[in-house]
């Protein structure tokens, strides 16, 4: 599998932000919350994500950016494994949101990323999708 994260495997747009946020579900793995739902719109990967990190809790871009980083590096290391459990026929968006208001090290990041993913599976395994 292609470790790469490409433009394709981007949650971007406003009406997928919006529908995503109207018709979710949602947990939290501190520090982040996970927000996803199932698309009806088709993508060449099984899963799309987007990034959030709040203008309120970090003031400078360089900040927020770093945060981003290393969320999305963490997804990118974890993703053959939540792609080798995602039903073929899905195509599922999901929203990483970051809540705390200290930078914390990308150990405790990657950990919560990778139960973020996990906790999807099993919710789409229990649904019977």
């Amino acid at each position: 599998m292609n470790l790469s994260f490409c433009k394709e495997e981007r949650l971007c747009g406003k009406i997928l932000f919006d529908n995503l946020l109207k018709d979710n579900k949602n947990f939290v793995r501190y520090p982040i919350r996970v927000l996803y739902r199932i698309s009806q719109n088709k993508s060449n990967f099984p899963a799309r994500i987007g990034i959030s990190v709040g203008k309120k809790r970090f003031k400078h871009a360089v900040d927020r950016n770093f945060l981003k980083r290393q969320i999305r590096e963490s997804y990118r290391l974890n993703k053959p494994d939540f792609f080798e459990h995602l039903p073929e026929s899905l195509t599922i968006d999901v929203l990483f949101i970051y809540l705390d208001h200290h930078m914390l090290p990308y150990s405790t990041i990657n950990k919560a990323v990778k139960t973020s993913l996990e906790n999807i599976i099993i919710n789409l395994k229990s649904q019977g999708k």
